[in-house]
């Protein structure tokens, strides 16, 4: 939940409602419940646990609706895929997304999920990063493009291209708390901790939830300050953070077991951010542990 504060709950409520009323004037209108199923995906994947039950159903109703009225409609077929993304039927997800961008090669939300959701999320980063490079390259005032284009150069291991990208998505639009913390992680994986810290810091005044930023533990322990890594676990624990943070904070400070243990209950509760997670480099040292390839292989990923 804490990459998707009030304001953006707030927000895609009430595009959702906006859409209902289309449809209320036109049940045939296409485009709007693509629209639905775009807006309640970024819901479900940015809350996680948290979203109400019946987040990621109406998403899937709304897509395949679109796909059954105007199955010519790249939003459609782009949605659509998004569905089959957050389902792990990447074979699935790829073939829908590259139909939404035959139908129309000027959808950067296309690119930018099959870049972003679905290349990268397998590792085929060289593959992925060209895709949302090219939405990027379509939506180059977009903060929220410009923001998955430097998550996906993280994921990627192009840390200091990262840290770049996630600079100009903060100039587009300084009060999102999302890039901020991409841009710390890109820099303590560089080596450079105390710009992270005070990244994390800069990030914690644009209301960040009271756990505080998700992966500044990982920041305290490359600092070699091991201490307040552990004090950061603990107001986490207190603030009832979801499971998958509590997974990135065991991941950073070496406790494979309770970060497995957290890792699976994200996959009990059906997160929808689980496959990035997995994919996170902070976790590449548990690759070997049977467990997390137990896992990688629940979610059709490879070990």
């Amino acid at each position: 939940m804490t990459s998707f504060p009030a304001k953006g709950r707030f927000l895609a409520n009430r595009a959702v409602q906006y859409f209902e009323q289309a449809i209320e004037k036109d049940s045939n209108y296409a485009i709007a419940y693509a629209g639905i199923a775009d807006t309640l995906l970024a819901v479900d994947r940015n809350m996680g646990a948290a979203a109400a039950p019946t987040t990621f159903p109406r998403a899937k109703a709304a897509a395949e609706k679109a796909a059954e009225l105007d199955p010519m409609l790249s939003e459609a077929q782009s949605a659509l895929a998004s569905v089959r993304a957050r389902e792990y039927a990447w074979q699935d997800a790829e073939r829908g997304f590259r139909r939404a961008i035959e139908l129309n090669s000027n959808n950067a939300l296309a690119r930018l999920g099959l870049g972003a959701s679905v290349l990268v999320e397998q590792g085929r980063f060289e593959e992925g990063l060209e895709e949302a490079g090219r939405a990027e390259a379509l939506d180059p005032l977009s903060p929220y493009v410009n923001t998955e284009f430097g998550r996906a150069l993280l994921m990627a291991g192009h840390f200091e291209e990262a840290v770049d990208q996630l600079r100009r998505a903060i100039a587009l639009d300084p009060s999102r708390t999302t890039p901020y913390t991409l841009m710390g992680r890109a820099l303590y994986l560089q080596g450079k901790t105390a710009e992270a810290l005070t990244v994390f810091e800069d990030s914690s005044e644009r209301g960040v939830p009271p756990g505080g930023p998700v992966w500044q533990a990982c920041a305290e322990v490359r600092a070699g300050r091991r201490d307040r890594a552990l004090g950061v676990l603990q107001k986490q624990l207190g603030a009832g953070m979801q499971a998958r943070d509590l997974a990135h904070t065991y991941a950073c400070l070496g406790d494979a077991d309770h970060a497995l243990e957290y890792l699976e209950i994200s996959f009990e509760e059906r997160d929808g951010g689980l496959a990035q997670i997995l994919q996170a480099p902070e976790l590449a040292w548990m690759r070997s542990n049977p467990r997390f390839a137990a896992l990688r292989q629940k979610l059709n990923l490879a070990p």
